[in-house]
């Protein structure tokens, strides 16, 4: 019954830790089975890419002196695919397969990609929950479709005695960013003559290093004084945004970044940090109220991310995991300024007068 129970309260663990099931034992090798939401910024997808993560881990051998940090069972070994399965690359240092211990439990603390400067700090009063996984100096990089995707993973008490395929699931601990812009001028007529030909993301972080927390994926960062400038969206061929609306009759949009999505930092926003998205657009000719109006000359708008009275992101913070989908709207309702006139004649007591029509642009009866 005490078994029993170990094994059940630690399946419990593992599902809060990493929500995946316990695999059916395979053989005394410590094997791996990644997963991820996404694979990459760039990708989306469930199945982990074929690259090398690398891996903590520290037993508990249930002989009353709690998790061994001293004597680590992987101490940042290399994960890799070898054949149909995942596990750790041997070295001349350590020429033996990584095996289960024979009693007790294992802690596992993943990161991926393994070019990153990791560590797990450990103290002898730590937790089980408290990870000590620790990034250092995580550089996304600036060139979109290039950029590196930070994941991090933990699956908690795996029993020895079952020696399971350990199941890993990534969870991005960077943001990500997409943008969408429609047309939203109101005046039917006015509908499909914007062009955007450039969108900036200003002042974003691209550098910072990363402090698990209690639950996977949602650590601190802190970010390097580092501002980036992200360009999602730049043609020279541009297209005007569609006229249609959809079947709700909401304006249908067009996807800026189908193939420039990018990650930044998280951070919490300041009005001194001026982040801010610049939009560069134009208009084609159109005609209204009798006026002709030719193509007109780009123009840049700004749009600043922090706002203290009605946040633009939820408590004016870029978090851990989460995508942001930017919809920007651009409107032409207000392309004509010129002074019009909407005239009435109120009856008098005696008599009405009907029937008057007066042309408001030449200011005569018709």
């Amino acid at each position: 019954m005490k078994k029993f129970l170990v094994i059940a309260a630690a399946a419990l663990a593992l599902a809060a830790c990493s929500k995946s099931e316990v695999f059916a034992p395979k053989t005394s090798p410590i094997d791996f089975a990644p997963n991820a939401m996404s694979t990459k910024a760039l990708v989306e997808g469930t199945v982990f890419p074929d690259e090398s993560f690398g891996v903590f881990a520290y037993a508990d051998l249930e002989n009353g002196n709690g998790i061994d940090y001293a004597n680590p069972v992987m101490d940042n070994v290399e994960i890799k695919k070898q054949g149909p399965d995942w596990k750790g690359v041997t070295t001349t240092a350590h020429p033996d397969p990584y095996m289960w211990t024979p009693t007790g439990f294992i802690n596992f603390y993943a990161y991926y990609p393994l070019s990153l400067d990791a560590s797990f700090v450990a103290t002898e009063n730590q937790q089980q929950s408290n990870k000590g996984l620790h990034l250092d100096n995580v550089d996304l990089g600036v060139t979109i479709n290039s950029q590196i995707d930070p994941m991090v993973a933990c699956a908690l008490q795996q029993q020895s005695s079952l020696k399971p395929q350990v199941p890993m699931v990534f969870k991005h601990i960077t943001s990500q960013i997409q943008v969408y812009a429609f047309d939203a001028t109101t005046i039917e007529s006015l509908r499909g003559h914007i062009i955007v030909q450039k969108v900036t993301f200003k002042q974003m972080k691209r550098a910072g290093s990363y402090v698990e927390g209690e639950v996977t994926g949602n650590g601190t960062w802190t970010p390097v004084a580092d501002y980036q400038e992200f360009v999602p969206y730049q043609t020279t061929s541009p297209t005007v945004l569609p006229k249609e609306k959809d079947s709700e009759n909401k304006p249908v949009e067009k996807n800026l970044s189908e193939n420039s999505l990018f990650v930044v930092i998280p951070t919490h926003l300041a009005a001194t940090d001026n982040t801010a998205i610049e939009v560069t657009y134009m208009t084609t000719a159109y005609d209204i109220n009798g006026f002709h109006y030719p193509d007109s000359e780009p123009k840049t708008a700004t749009i600043p991310l922090f706002d203290a009275q009605n946040p633009r992101i939820t408590d004016n913070a870029f978090k851990n995991g989460k995508r942001y989908i930017f919809h920007l709207g651009i409107t032409l309702d207000k392309a004509n300024n010129e002074i019009m006139f909407s005239p009435s004649v109120e009856d008098w007591s005696t008599e009405d007068v009907n029937g008057l029509t007066i042309d408001a642009v030449n200011a005569i009866l018709l």
